[in-house]
């Protein structure tokens, strides 16, 4: 079992990116396809999320624009 404090230690440490490296060359190519393919998967969606939130701030303003130019 991995001590998982020890190891973001380690991690954060001088030696972290060997860390990494090493873990990473012992998991799976199946896992590591899938891990890579949820992570593009999340960041787009939260890229889409922060377009959605853009654009319904955008609408939200331009309401207010016509609302305050009809009076």
């Amino acid at each position: 079992m991995i001590d998982i404090e020890h190891f973001l230690n380690v991690c954060a440490g001088p030696e972290g990116l060997e860390c990494i490296d090493a873990l990473w060359a012992h998991i799976p190519e199946e896992t590591r396809e899938r891990w890579l393919t949820r992570q593009i998967l999340e960041r787009r969606l939260a890229e889409a999320e922060a377009e959605v939130k853009r654009v319904r701030r955008e609408a939200d303003e331009r309401q207010i624009h016509m609302e305050l130019s009809r009076r």
